[in-house]
């Protein structure tokens, strides 16, 4: 609290015209006799002001990517991807695509959304407003990639991997503790856009089994189920905590989830 009052003040201090030469010249002359803290301000806010320009124009952008395929998935989506641009870094980018099957070099086994680590896209099929049962299915969908994105992006999936390869006969459970890992981690982006949900009111059967991300072709991706209670159970808890941290498994730990917060 105290640093935000000291932030707040900071910035009640710096003066609202940012560039020289701005504004009439009594306020120039003004701006002359005061200390230099104002004069510090406009600095330090003119980077700042040119980056948020270019994020919304970025953000923008793809907004109207999407939008131009299927304004309906676009929308569905949208408030998904904002909640998890905000609390983590390095975050893939979303692409709505008509053409899923060949977004990741060849078809995998879902068909609503996919996740190529080495082209670092989330592609979503365009049509998804068509096919998804509900707006709260199409979130959880949207959240659990970005649960391995997270993972992938901030080293995670690594460390499983050199896991997996040390002990291959543990393979299975390993698989199992990142698989409840990114279902924690899709619970706590799912509840910054939804109210509390359990797996079980969206599908009648564990999702997310098949193929769906990794590197391309995505048909040699990995294959995992841990059951939908299971899955649930660290959904729930990422909803509840509304922290990674609270999303350590086994061997899995929070230390990279931790470094990739915002």
């Amino acid at each position: 609290k105290g640093g935000d009052q000291r932030a707040g003040a900071w910035f009640h201090g710096c003066s609202l015209v940012p560039f020289p030469g701005a504004g009439s010249r009594a306020s120039r002359n003004r701006l002359k006799r005061e200390d230099a803290q104002p004069r510090v301000c406009a600095m330090v806010l003119r980077p700042i002001l040119l980056l948020w320009i270019l994020s919304v124009g970025v953000a923008a952008a793809q907004s109207v990517q999407m939008a131009a395929l299927n304004p309906q998935s676009a929308r569905l989506i949208r408030d998904v991807v904002v909640a998890a641009e905000s609390r983590f870094t390095k975050l893939p980018k979303v692409r709505l695509t008509s053409d899923l099957g060949r977004a990741c070099n060849g078809p995998s086994a879902n068909r609503m959304i996919q996740y190529c680590t080495d082209q670092n896209v989330i592609f979503v099929a365009a049509d998804l407003a068509d096919v998804v049962s509900s707006a709260e299915a199409a979130a959880y969908m949207v959240a659990h990639v970005y649960g391995h994105a997270v993972q992938v992006r901030h080293g995670q999936a690594t460390i499983a991997l050199r896991a997996i390869r040390a002990e291959p006969a543990r393979e299975g459970a390993l698989r199992g503790m990142v698989t409840r890992q990114v279902e924690c981690i899709a619970g706590v982006i799912y509840g910054q856009v939804m109210p509390k949900t359990a797996l079980s009111a969206l599908f009648a059967a564990e999702p997310f089994t098949g193929s769906h991300w990794g590197r391309t072709p995505l048909s040699g991706g990995p294959a995992v189920s841990i059951g939908l209670s299971a899955r649930d159970e660290w959904f729930q808890r990422g909803q509840d905590a509304n922290d990674v941290a609270a999303c350590g498994v086994g061997d899995m730990g929070v230390e990279p989830l931790l470094r990739a917060r915002r």
